[in-house]
């Protein structure tokens, strides 16, 4: 999701979007964090953010290991934090800090507060006290409780808010979503609208997103959302479980934990709400377009699917492109290039080896998250066989992080046979917006709409496939 979601993560390499899974314990090292006390962490993570709140960025990149230092450089970090940061106003004070666990890991979470609100910027360090892993969000109430201290931070949710109007075009239904009751939003069309009987569930890319799938000011699933229900087709969004329940799992993500249990019970509620008896069409947004052959073979009912910016390619292979971009764009000398380059090829390799769950992160990724990942793409050919339903893959001609040459291109070949449409959309960035001249993801915090041209595609493909 944007820079204000994240900086950098697992040696500033992305899960597709411009977010990692649920926030990331550890980024190297023997996960020996423990060898500092809680307390040392939480001094060390406060110090950070007052050296960045004080415009000392070059103290900071001094903390850094080998591979997040070849992938943001100095002036990196000081653009990408005015970018996430300015518009909060000014800096009042710190808030707290908070550290928490998993396989051994230590990140730690500092609020600070400023005058327009409050941010979280989370560390992950390596056994030696270097910073692995840089991550940076707008605080959420879970945040600023552990931070300070309050009983119950990490309690679920129990029922659904009602969240801001989706837009001009929709009627919005407020619902409360699987066992951790996600809370979540079912629009339907308004009642001067032809109501064309189909509902869209909208999966969000990695990262603990909300259900709007927040960048900056960007909302591009709330967009996508409000443009179906003006084309008269409803839809389902909601938050994704690390967003609304951080301390979920206690670590032991998965990509079923992540997303596609929550799905499962997403599909599971629409039958009893008002769009029962609709046809049922998913689309997948950068990694839930990668799951979606998954999706699709998991829930043969589904009458649709659509890969928005995903990639049947794998993910550790992306990955390595995102790396070796980062790397290539960065001011390091050639050594540490040749360093950086090294130590991330072994990494990936070793990911893309792991079969033990159990095992220890890599990369700042849960084995159990890395071997998930491994089982999807090893289970791609049967899912795609069983895909028996039409499939619509939209991409971004400006997409800098999955690739229109690499990644969209090699969707052609993996379905081919299948009732499978396309469609490239030039100018347009990773979250389907035109690309506003800065490139990457410093591109997605500014302010900016899903093209229009995308969703009437969506819609116009519906119809034509589903009537």
């Amino acid at each position: 999701m944007g820079i204000r979601k994240i900086v950098a993560c697992a040696g500033a390499l992305c899960l597709l979007l411009a977010g990692c899974g649920a926030p990331s314990p550890g980024a190297g090292g023997t996960g020996d964090w423990v060898t500092a006390s809680t307390e040392e962490l939480k001094e060390q993570g406060t110090a950070l953010v007052n050296d960045m709140e004080q415009g000392d960025f070059a103290a900071v990149v001094g903390t850094f290991d080998d591979t997040m230092r070849s992938s943001l450089s100095e002036e990196k970090l000081a653009e990408t934090w005015h970018t996430a940061v300015d518009a909060k106003g000014a800096f009042e004070s710190i808030t707290g800090a908070s550290v928490n666990s998993a396989q051994g890991y230590g990140v730690t979470t500092v609020v600070a507060q400023h005058a327009g609100g409050s941010v979280a910027v989370q560390f992950t360090f390596s056994s030696d006290r270097k910073v692995g892993g840089l991550y940076l969000r707008d605080a959420s109430a879970d945040d600023i409780a552990a931070a300070t201290g309050t009983p119950g931070a990490a309690a679920a949710p129990t029922a659904a808010t009602s969240p801001e109007p989706t837009g001009p075009h929709s009627v919005d239904h407020p619902v409360a979503v699987g066992a951790h009751r996600l809370n979540g939003t079912l629009v339907t069309p308004k009642p001067d609208v032809q109501d064309r009987r189909i509902v869209v569930v909208l999966v969000a890319g990695s990262g603990p997103n909300d259900m709007d799938e927040t960048v900056g000011t960007n909302k591009p699933l709330r967009d996508i959302a409000d443009g179906l229900a003006q084309a008269g087709i409803s839809s389902l969004r909601y938050n994704k479980r690390y967003n609304q329940d951080p301390g979920a799992d206690a670590g032991a993500w998965t990509l079923e934990s992540e997303v596609l249990d929550d799905l499962d019970a997403a599909l599971r509620m629409l039958p009893d709400s008002e769009v029962a008896g609709y046809s049922v069409v998913v689309a997948g947004h950068s990694l839930g377009g990668m799951l979606l052959p998954t999706i699709l073979a998991r829930h043969p009912e589904v009458a649709a699917g659509i890969a928005l910016a995903g990639s049947p390619r794998d993910l550790f292979d992306i990955m390595t492109d995102q790396a070796e971009a980062q790397i290539q764009s960065s001011d390091a000398g050639d050594d540490e290039k040749a360093s950086a380059r090294a130590t991330q090829s072994a990494a990936l390799a070793a990911a893309k080896a792991l079969t033990d769950p159990n095992g220890e992160p890599i990369l700042g990724l849960p084995a159990s998250y890395i071997v998930s990942l491994n089982q999807m793409h090893a289970r791609l050919p049967d899912d795609v066989a069983a895909i028996g339903v039409p499939v619509l893959v939209l991409q971004g001609g400006a997409d800098a992080q999955v690739s229109p040459d690499r990644d969209y291109a090699a969707w052609r070949p993996v379905l081919e046979g299948k009732q499978a449409d396309y469609q490239l959309f030039d100018g347009l960035n990773h979250l389907f917006m035109p690309v506003s001249g800065t490139s990457g993801p410093l591109d997605y915090d500014t302010p900016n709409h899903v093209d229009p041209q995308v969703v009437t595609a969506m819609a116009d493909w519906l119809v034509e496939r589903l009537g």
